[in-house]
């Protein structure tokens, strides 16, 4: 007969599982957030080329 395991072992494995579960949902967060700053930035670098090509246009003008 095979025993897979004792109460406690059962219950380590359910430690483990919610340890893991918390560090993908952590996981998913950071990967979140990285993603709203990554399109803040490039919205930041487009406004910053309008500038500059409006700045060129009107050293263009002088």
């Amino acid at each position: 007969m095979v025993q897979f395991g004792t109460r406690g072992d059962l219950m380590g494995y359910g430690s483990l599982l919610i340890i893991l579960g918390a560090v993908v949902l952590l996981a998913m967060a950071i990967e979140k957030n990285a993603n709203k700053i990554a399109s803040k930035q490039e919205e930041e670098i487009h406004l910053l080329r309008e500038i500059s090509s409006k700045l060129s246009d009107l050293s263009k003008d002088r």
